[in-house]
């Protein structure tokens, strides 16, 4: 602008596209597939009560199907009761979104065009995705997809001389709503301290805040 005032400007533009996974081996729990009515019952001992209830209540399966490359390479392909969680709902967890307009503005002010002593200032706005990787979003590796078999009383030598244990409990499942925003963050930041050549000033203070919306949030849903 001046020789005491200088402003910065921009605008950052993000595409972000969906995300899923290849062979459709990624699970989810959505709120309004589940069910009361096909809750299973738990015993004190944490476990599922055989017979009671829907052990899937409430997962669900993106897409249509498994494509046929993923016959021999997912270990349900073929579990009726696995592609029963497949509900019509989008073969891509994460929407499109186009309109990610991320503006940044700031300012450097001289205050008595003597070099001692300058103000600083800035904003902008930051936006985010929700991905596949993240603590408690985590889709894949997940029953049912995943099988796991525990044996006791076994021998080192022979692990499966043991006793099967058929005991199932609840699954451990990472969520997702059926419909969320981008998660965005709006950062403001101002300052006012001395330059290099303005050491007569004691004046230095600084401050920031920052907000968001549509952040990460975890909670237990049992």
């Amino acid at each position: 602008m001046n020789r005491r005032l200088s402003v910065e400007y921009g605008l950052r533009w993000a595409f972000i596209s969906p995300w899923g996974a290849k062979w459709i081996n990624v699970v989810a729990f959505m709120a309004h597939f589940w069910d009361p009515a096909k809750a299973p019952q738990v015993a004190p001992n944490g476990a599922i009560v055989p017979g009671t209830g829907d052990p899937y209540n409430g997962l669900v399966l993106p897409g249509s199907g498994f494509p046929e490359s993923a016959k021999g390479r997912v270990a349900v392909y073929d579990d009726p009761a696995v592609r029963a969680l497949f509900r019509g709902i989008p073969s891509k967890f994460h929407p499109l979104r186009k309109n990610n307009l991320q503006p940044r503005f700031s300012f450097a002010w001289d205050v008595f065009g003597n070099g001692k002593l300058a103000v600083r200032g800035g904003a902008g706005i930051f936006h985010s995705v929700t991905g596949i990787a993240y603590s408690g979003w985590y889709l894949g590796a997940r029953a049912p997809l995943t099988l796991a078999a525990t044996v006791t009383n076994g021998h080192a030598d022979n692990p499966g001389s043991g006793i099967p244990n058929t005991t199932r409990f609840p699954i451990n499942a990472g969520a997702l709503p059926g419909e969320y925003e981008i998660p965005t963050m709006y950062n403001y930041s101002s300052a006012s301290r001395p330059s290099p050549r303005g050491r007569r000033s004691l004046i230095s203070a600084m401050s920031a805040i920052r907000g968001g919306i549509c952040l990460f949030p975890a909670r237990s849903i049992s």
